[in-house]
């Protein structure tokens, strides 16, 4: 065995990969050509990456085009289906490997996955101790906390950025909070 190229066949520069928790399923996200999961070939001989952000919304309709610059991508640990992805200035969720696509939304949220510190780390972090709750650093508006509601519908809020780090603001090129990793709590 050795090491061989898969050709992708989007734009622009992978940024970023996951994969969930058992390793079944392999993601990737780009600057400008969107979020791609691999797909083994039945016979085992290589495979493909397929597109998850080109159908979201018809092309040519407002903030399509934004959906392909992927600010981040993560995977639920506790959830072997379930991804987020920060792009077109929302979060997004999917409960089917990026089949389907759900607005997890935030008005607050801005995105851009083409911008300086694009490869710093993923900006989205699903809670291990409750799957429910996810955070997202922003570039310019600081950290924020999702929760979901029993009906579905998400609820969010922002951290004063009294609390936290804020990475380069001074710049035209701002780096915000630039990657998040949750720990894990034991419980008894």
């Amino acid at each position: 065995a050795g090491w061989d190229t898969v050709p992708l066949g989007g734009g622009g520069f992978v940024t970023g990969m996951a994969c969930n928790s058992n390793a079944s399923a392999l993601y990737c996200r780009t600057d400008v050509g969107g979020a791609f999961r691999w797909v083994p070939a039945l016979d085992g001989s290589n495979g493909s990456w397929v597109s998850l952000t080109d159908d979201m919304l018809v092309f040519g309709t407002p903030l399509a085009s934004t959906l392909m610059q992927v600010d981040s991508f993560v995977t639920d640990p506790s959830n072997l289906n379930r991804v987020y992805m920060a792009a077109g200035n929302g979060i997004w969720v999917s409960d089917d490997q990026g089949e389907n696509w759900t607005d997890a939304g935030d008005p607050n949220i801005a995105t851009s996955g083409n911008a300086t510190y694009k490869t710093c780390g993923e900006r989205i972090a699903v809670d291990p101790n409750n799957p429910d709750i996810v955070w997202f650093g922003s570039r310019t508006t600081g950290l924020h906390k999702g929760v979901k509601q029993l009906d579905g519908t998400w609820v969010w809020t922002t951290v004063p950025d009294t609390s936290i780090p804020f990475g380069r603001t001074g710049s035209t090129a701002k780096a915000g909070v630039s990657f998040l990793a949750c720990d894990k709590i034991g419980r008894r």
